[in-house]
């Protein structure tokens, strides 16, 4: 779990606090028309509003949520939750997480996302996803993401950890003009 100290220690000039996340939710929202055309839309995933918890030594540390159906959308053939839906909801989940943490100019890009799917979870149920970050560095940040059953938190489906590359945002380019 990240401590508030630590946060000082990671981000000398800017540290983020719940007023600085509550700030980029809002601004995450007024996206939505462009959020909901991507892959979170497809996958229906609704974040839930940020949270501090407090650990068993009494620090603070950030917990990201969302929740995803699980449908026709998010199951393999048997009526499941497919181990890819929630390989997404999970990399989604940890990108959000970042980008509620970064300073402006900055941007989260997935690199690797590995997990363990221990529990099955049938069509009509609710996925909640519950992500911590465990290393919050200046070029990465790694996320543990746990997937349970929404109502039944005790009932965990997939466990994933997710590394994301943390890079300045790319320059706006003229029409046309493609990669070299």
């Amino acid at each position: 779990m990240i401590r508030e100290r630590d946060l000082k220690n990671l981000f000398p000039l800017h540290i983020p606090s719940m007023e600085h996340i509550r700030a980029m939710e809002e601004h995450f929202s007024s996206l939505r028309e462009l959020v909901q055309e991507s892959i979170v839309g497809a996958l229906r995933i609704d974040f839930l509003p940020s949270e501090t918890e407090f650990g068993p030594d009494g620090t603070e540390g950030l917990v990201v949520q969302a929740c995803m159906p699980v449908d026709e959308n998010t199951c393999q053939p048997f009526g499941f939750l497919s181990g890819g839906a929630s390989l997404a909801l999970a990399e989604t989940l940890a990108g959000y997480g970042s980008m509620l943490l970064l300073e402006q100019g900055l941007r989260p890009l997935g690199a690797s996302v590995s997990a363990n799917h221990v529990s099955a979870l049938a069509k009509g149920s609710l996925a909640l996803g519950i992500a911590r970050p465990l290393h919050l560095g200046r070029s990465t940040h790694v996320w543990n993401v746990d997937i349970v059953e929404y109502g039944c938190e005790d009932h965990l489906v997939s466990t994933a950890r997710v590394l994301n590359h943390i890079l300045p945002k790319p320059q706006a380019r003229p029409c046309g003009e493609g990669h070299n």
